[in-house]
């Protein structure tokens, strides 16, 4: 096996680690220092946009709902998670979503849920895409056309499949 394909395969085996020692609140627990405003997307987009930094971790470490709160920052798979808790709570199911580029020794991690109208939308950090595209690949692939392979995980760390090119 080549070196790079041993780095790819750590990277996967580092990320689905990451995802399963990842222990987020239960929903029936509260938070603090978060708004009652938060009823649609567009107020959750408009709350995150607004009031938290994107921040890159090196190391790299998965914070908890709160502690994103607590900081107002966080790298990509933090605000995912932030955006995936809120969005629960008010009824609409996510998926925690990982991409591996083509040619890159990064992923990226956004938030993704198909909406009523069967079409897919997602945060990404710190901002809201509506695709309205009903395939997953034509989604992912309309604002990272470099993608590889999709990890998806939801936030309860019940199901993990990959969606490879």
């Amino acid at each position: 096996m080549h070196l790079r394909e041993l780095f790819k395969t750590a990277l996967t085996v580092s990320i689905i680690t990451v995802l399963f020692s990842f222990q987020p609140l239960a929903f029936g627990e509260e938070l603090a220092n978060v708004p009652s405003s938060i009823k649609t997307v567009e107020d959750l987009a408009k709350w995150i946009s607004t009031e938290f930094s994107y921040c890159m971790e090196f190391p790299d470490k998965w914070s908890s709902v709160q502690d994103a709160i607590n900081s107002k920052q966080g790298d990509c798979e933090d605000l995912a998670i932030l955006a995936s808790y809120f969005l629960k709570r008010i009824g609409i199911p996510t998926d925690l979503v990982l991409l591996k580029f083509r040619d890159l020794d990064v992923g990226h991690a956004i938030c993704v849920w198909k909406g009523a109208d069967g079409t897919y939308s997602f945060f990404t950090s710190l901002a809201l895409k509506h695709t309205r595209e009903p395939d997953l690949r034509k989604a992912i692939s309309r604002y990272y056309p470099d993608w590889e392979s999709i990890v998806f995980a939801n936030v309860d760390q019940k199901t993990i499949r990959t969606i490879r090119r």
